[in-house]
């Protein structure tokens, strides 16, 4: 199964009563799809009813159940409805997928199991979307507005099912290298991205942009995490907080284009810096190399800079973007705290302290070195101490450099 596709593939299927479905185009929070591999017996009768029986049940999940079967619609709909007497009382749909590919095998940790007196090369499957698989759906979908609005539903799910007893299976998926993006904002080398100053309007729109840029990789950074590291074993609370925090970055890029917009501007109306999925490419197979890095600089790089960028807006009387910063300065905490929690855990999973640890790997993945001045409040209720980065920061390490020279 390891290469099945990640996501639903364009498929149109004819359905009884005369229309047709395309599969890729299905916007139900949830879509459970059942194989039915052979019209007029008792076993896939049986299971069509069951599933009838248990219509209700899924319409308050908000899941719609969809039958696909080889044979033709004609023989569905006069074998199945009028020889088992199942018009008029069944609610389950049923579609014709008669040419016998594997197309519709789309569904990451499917259950499968072989039916009894089915046509050759057919099984029946029970298949439902995996966090995984939403997380490779959020970072295939290159519009920023739909990217956010499908995290924030899937985290909603996650949330709901979690909270309900009903956990929505991990999974395995392979994510794409890059994420989906818009064809906007051009994306171009830090150097050539124009520099604007912040005392005037032109330069509040590109801080804010620049902003709005950061938040819609990071959501894709946190999705990225879940579905690049699944192989490793950790406990459901880490899906739990990049979840939580994945959504966040949702919110704050909305935030941000909420603000663009007030402005007369748009997010993609200005070039963007190109290099902000460099870290991503740099740790693809080391995880806690991801946590130091992104979290652990990266974002907490955030913790120092928002309270000045708060304080431009301030002086601006632009209260909308005061407002939502303020609501990204206190929610990148957390994420902070996120990359820091599960980064000890690991290191003492492996008997590892965790201060070299991070040493090692941020000059290992981080271009340059960390720069002060540091938010030392925030990054303490973030879990961060001064001595994992104050050794990192510029002056510090020419220091030591030069130590270094001195004693060889």
């Amino acid at each position: 199964m390891s290469d099945l596709p990640t996501a639903a593939p364009a498929v149109a299927l004819p359905r009884d009563g005369g229309s047709v479905l395309d599969i890729s185009n299905l916007r139900p929070d949830w879509v459970v799809l059942f194989f039915y591999p052979r019209d007029n017996t008792s076993g896939c009768t049986k299971e069509a009813l069951a599933f009838t029986a248990l219509q209700a049940d899924f319409a308050a999940l908000d899941t719609q159940v969809i039958g696909i079967s080889k044979d033709s619609v004609w023989s569905l709909e006069r074998k199945i409805h009028v020889r088992k007497n199942l018009h008029g009382h069944r609610t389950v749909d049923l579609f014709d997928q008669r040419d016998r590919t594997d197309r519709m095998r789309m569904a990451q940790g499917q259950s499968t199991r072989p039916c009894r007196n089915c046509a050759a090369g057919f099984e029946r499957i029970i298949m439902q979307i995996t966090l995984t698989q939403m997380a490779v759906n959020v970072l295939n979908t290159n519009d920023g507005r739909e990217k956010t609005a499908l995290s924030r539903r899937y985290a909603k799910d996650w949330r709901a099912a979690r909270a309900n007893g009903t956990s929505i299976a991990v999974g395995t998926a392979n994510p794409p290298q890059h994420p989906a993006r818009p064809e906007k904002p051009d994306l171009l080398s830090p150097r050539d991205v124009p520099k604007r100053k912040p005392g005037t309007l032109d330069g509040q729109i590109a801080l804010l942009h620049a902003v709005a840029h950061i938040e819609l990789n990071a959501v894709d950074l946190h999705w990225d995490i879940i579905a690049r590291f699944c192989h490793v074993d950790m406990p459901m609370g880490f899906y739990d907080d990049w979840v939580q925090a994945a959504d966040d970055e949702s919110k704050h890029f909305n935030l941000m284009c909420d603000c663009l917009e007030a402005l007369d501007s748009h997010y993609g109306a200005l070039p963007a810096h190109a290099g902000m999925w460099r870290a991503a490419d740099d740790t693809v197979d080391d995880f806690k190399g991801r946590l130091a890095v992104v979290p652990m600089v990266l974002e907490a790089r955030g913790l120092d800079v928002t309270p000045g960028m708060i304080e431009v807006f301030r002086k601006a009387g632009l209260t909308q973007a005061v407002d939502a910063l303020e609501v990204i300065y206190t929610e990148e905490v957390s994420h902070v705290a996120y990359g820091s929690k599960w980064f000890n855990f690991l290191c003492g999973r492996e008997n590892h302290d965790p201060k070299p640890v991070f040493h090692a790997l941020v000059k290992q993945y981080f271009h340059g070195a960390l720069r002060p001045p540091f938010n030392e409040e925030k990054r303490a209720d973030a879990g961060l101490p001064p001595d994992f980065y104050w050794p990192l920061a510029a002056n510090n390490r020419a220091a030591a450099s030069n130590n270094n020279l001195k004693e060889k």
